[in-house]
């Protein structure tokens, strides 16, 4: 262990220790409705008053049993708090008064209760946790099936829905989490006596979540829950202490497999021990290097991992050249209690001489319970990929050979060319020839190699040379002390040799996965993900794969992969996969025929996409196999982050969901302000002539008319701009292109302004030489008339001159200007100005502005491929709007 991990279990202790300020929090614990949850906290609080504790109840349900109200005498009551809510009197625990009356401990029942909405908190576990905070013990109480990780569950036995959950940190917190339990059929027998629900509730109960099986379940994962928020702190003063001595926790069992034919014997014997000790389950497969698993078919291999997640096992991989120093590290950093492995039976002589894995555990071990289970190999009959035994005898045939031909012609060499330097030089050089091949060919080969050494040494060294004879018990002792030097040397050659593989392999492993995060890092999301890790995973693995990825839910047929091997029967096991989230195709035995390993992305029971391998050869197969451990955390990596990207989707999705409502809401507001304001003026006009009409004169009745048609023109106005504004967003607005002048268009803009707008003063800039532009005319008259409208609107002083001008920026391009000096733009407004709906509010006059028009404006601009911006130095410095447009439209009419 590290210093960081001390430091952090430390950390977890002393923030407990600081948490004395704290209220403490005391947590009773049921499987189901009626088990006496109520009646322990009273018992309880009765017990802390006789201690002279001041207790009181906040809030406490005694569904009228008469035990449980007999225990409320001598305890104070606090009232509970009335509130009104949508016409009806709710009564609700009032937070405040707790606070303000500050007891010892409350008792307040309802653990997962809902507040009203009103309510300041939403949760009353909230409300428990500002009561803690303010130093106010609480005792509270639940049913198992309201406690978040669990409530799922509960709700596939019980068939029983679950509303009201809280979450498991919350528990977990607890200072204390007591059990209240009495078996089922006292409950049952309670039930019926109709002490747990009123006589009508009775036999729905009974048929639902009261079944005996159902409520055997809920108390096991009771027991189990509580078990496990003992063991949490356990494991935080566990990693305290180097020696990691265990100590009794909640059950954990460790099952040791390896590549070969006893695993399936190990998994269901590990399977059975948790089943009675109610036990988490862990198998972890163990590699040494050079010695993966390619002696076994690729099938036996993923039908083993099958079998383990099938039996529930958890499986992860460890690599080490000393099996048992890496089994003992890893069962003690997850905190195993119960260790299962395997021991073959052998002769005793065998583990004296090459050891045993089982023994160095015992030896070693911390106070773990080791169950061994005897493995006769004869009872296992091996599935072997097909021709491994004959190329393994080959290649150890041709090793030997190899080594014996070179140890016999070092010999010879050094006998010959290091004549010069003695005997014990030349024994030493050849000693150096046999070690070297030991390492490099094998302990086999070391062997053969240490005799014919032995003999070419008695042969050539040895007076009188060349003459091989053992005639005498020295010479036989001699020989072999040989056997024994070159064997032993061979072996711990070969160790260290190991020990390098495995330090390399790793250094490749970590190397590998570096490259391959650094890679995602580097790319943007934004790019085809799925074309960037196949490529990876193509380039390191040297075979092929196919991605299908997840759309709603559903796996995307849209994007059936192009590969001329994945045809319909690799999609149908592929949809299969998906589905049932088990792995199918080549060495399953479901899709068994395919030569594809289907593999489903899952990260918590979500189905994030399929992996398709192409296993077209032995070769690849067993490149595979090999680098399984690598294959595995490489697609773990790609799952986070197919995760990541897909919760970021769905919070993009849900934002602009919420934006959706909100401008939703702003324009039914908008609307139906502006079309009330003008019918408001018309039918008050109209009215009034009508029903007063003697009471006016002529000219009164004509000016009401005159508003009323104003109003009239007004509103059919808003009308035609919201229409307008409806084509712009859903891209359905007509352009009529068309050649036009550039100074008689502003001549007309020219001739408008000055017969609606009057009183204002205005300045217009043609430019010396006109030029044809292609647009829409009439569209765009619109955009330049919204232009001055506003321009005039906001121009408080009609003196104040508001210039409009049109230039010619290059052969290309043209520029369109309205200059005003009126109120100015703030910054916020500056980067709203086109959004739809949004005001400059006025704070002289009154602003007739319905937040559409610039947008229109803006909409109309860019279906012309064009731009417009707004400008201005602040507010009270006036704004200047400029549109850039192209003299060429490459728009069609529409």
């Amino acid at each position: 262990m590290d210093n960081k991990q001390k430091v952090d279990a430390l950390l977890n202790l002393a923030n407990k220790s600081q948490e004395s300020k704290k209220g403490k929090l005391k947590i009773f614990l049921g499987y189901a409705p009626g088990v006496g949850k109520s009646y322990a906290m009273l018992n309880n609080a009765k017990s802390l008053q006789r201690d002279n504790k001041d207790v009181v109840v906040g809030l406490l349900v005694t569904h009228g049993r008469a035990e449980t109200q007999a225990l409320l005498d001598g305890l104070e009551v606090m009232p509970l708090k009335k509130i009104n809510y949508r016409g009806k009197i709710f009564e609700e625990l009032d937070l405040d008064a707790i606070k303000a009356r500050r007891p010892d401990v409350v008792i307040i029942d309802e653990l997962p209760h809902t507040n009203l909405a009103t309510s300041r908190n939403k949760k009353r576990y909230i409300d428990i946790e500002e009561l803690l905070d303010e130093g106010i013990s609480v005792y509270t109480a639940i049913n198992i099936q309201h406690i978040a990780s669990l409530s799922y569950e509960v709700t596939q036995i019980t068939q029983a829905n679950v509303n009201e959950i809280v979450p498991n940190d919350f528990i977990q917190s607890a200072d204390e989490l007591v059990v209240v339990d009495i078996s089922p059929e006292e409950l049952i027998k309670r039930l019926k006596q109709g002490k747990v629900y009123k006589s009508d509730a009775i036999d729905r109960a009974l048929e639902r979540y009261f079944q005996y099986t159902n409520l055997t379940i809920l108390r096991d994962y009771t027991f189990r829950m509580a078990a496990n928020h003992v063991g949490q702190d356990i494991q935080q003063y566990r990693k305290l202490y180097q020696n990691g001595s265990a100590i009794a926790t909640s059950p954990y069992v460790l099952v040791c497999c390896g590549y070969d034919e006893a695993t399936p014997s190990l998994l269901r014997k590990g399977k059975l021990l948790a089943t009675t000790l109610n036990a988490r389950l862990m198998a972890v497969f163990v590699q040494k290097p050079n010695k993966i698993a390619t002696k076994l078919s690729f099938g036996v291999i993923r039908r083993y991992k099958m079998l383990a997640s099938s039996l529930g096992y958890s499986i992860d991989h460890i690599l080490g050249d000393r099996v048992s120093d890496g089994i003992l590290e890893y069962a003690n950093s997850i905190g195993a209690t119960d260790l299962v492995i395997g021991k073959s039976i052998r002769p005793k002589w065998k583990d004296k001489i090459f050891g045993s894995v089982v023994y160095d555990i015992i030896r070693n071990n911390n106070g773990m319970q080791i169950h061994i289970v005897s493995i006769n190999k004869k009872d296992h009959k091996l599935e072997v990929a097909p021709k491994t035994k004959k190329h393994k005898f080959k290649d150890l045939f041709v090793d030997t050979l190899k080594s014996a031909v070179i140890t016999a012609l070092a010999g010879i060499a050094i006998f010959f060319s290091l004549d010069f330097a003695g005997l014990v030089s030349q024994t030493l050089c050849f000693l150096i020839v046999i070690a070297a091949c030991a390492y490099r060919y094998g302990l086999v080969s070391s062997i053969v190699t240490s005799l014919v050494g032995f003999f070419l040494y008695t042969y050539l060294y040895l007076e009188p040379n060349f003459v091989l004879h053992i005639s005498s018990l020295a010479e036989l002792i001699t020989l072999a002390i040989f056997m024994i030097i070159v064997v032993s040397s061979s072996h711990v050659i070969l160790r260290t040799k190991r020990a390098f593989i495995l330090l390399k392999e790793r250094e490749n492993n970590i190397s590998i996965l570096y490259r391959f995060t650094k890679m995602f890092n580097e790319k943007s999301l934004d790019k085809d993900l799925r074309s960037i890790f196949l490529h990876a995973l193509e380039e390191y693995f040297k075979c092929d794969f196919v991605f299908l990825s997840v759309s709603d839910s559903e796996l995307d047929s849209a994007a059936f992969p192009q590969h001329p091997n994945f045809n319909q029967k690799e999609l149908a096991a592929a949809k299969w996969s998906f589905k049932y989230k088990v792995s199918c195709g080549k060495g399953t035995n479901t899709f068994a025929g395919l030569n594809w390993a289907i593999e489903p992305l899952v990260i918590e029971n979500r189905v994030l996409g399929v992996i398709a391998i192409y296993l077209k050869s032995e070769e690849t197969i067993e490149r595979i196999v090999s680098d399984s451990v690598l294959l595995s955390n490489m697609l773990s990596h790609i799952s986070h982050l197919l995760l990541k990207r897909s919760l970021e989707k769905e919070e993009k999705k849900s934002l602009l969901l919420d934006e959706q409502r909100k401008l939703q809401k702003s324009m039914l507001s908008s609307v139906s302000h502006d079309l009330k304001t003008p019918l408001a003026s018309i039918m008050g006009a109209l009215s009034s002539v009508k029903s007063f009409k003697d009471s006016f004169s002529q000219q009164q009745q004509d000016e009401m008319l005159d508003l009323a048609l104003t109003e009239s023109k007004r509103l059919d106005n808003y009308i035609d701009n919201i229409v307008q504004m409806l084509k712009v967003d859903s891209g359905k607005l007509s352009l009529k292109i068309q050649s036009v002048n550039s100074n008689i268009f502003l001549d007309e803009i020219k001739d408008i302004c000055s017969r609606v707008y009057m009183a204002q003063k205005f300045k217009f800039i043609a430019p010396k030489e006109p030029f044809e532009i292609e647009m829409d005319p009439v569209l765009f008259q619109q955009v330049i008339l919204n232009l001055v409208d506003n321009a005039v609107k906001f121009t408080a002083d009609f003196e104040k001159e508001i210039v409009i001008s049109l230039k010619r920026k290059n052969d290309n391009s043209c520029l369109f200007e309205v200059v005003d000096q009126g109120i100015g733009l703030s910054e916020f407004d500056l980067e709203k100005i086109f959004t739809i709906f949004h005001r400059i509010e006025k704070k002289d006059s009154y602003t007739h502005g319905n937040g559409l028009g610039l947008a229109i404006c803006k909409g109309i601009v860019s279906a012309h491929n064009g731009k417009i911006r707004a400008y201005s130095d602040g507010e009270g410095k006036g704004s200047v709007f400029k549109i850039s447009l192209s003299l060429v439209s490459s728009i069609k009419n529409s």
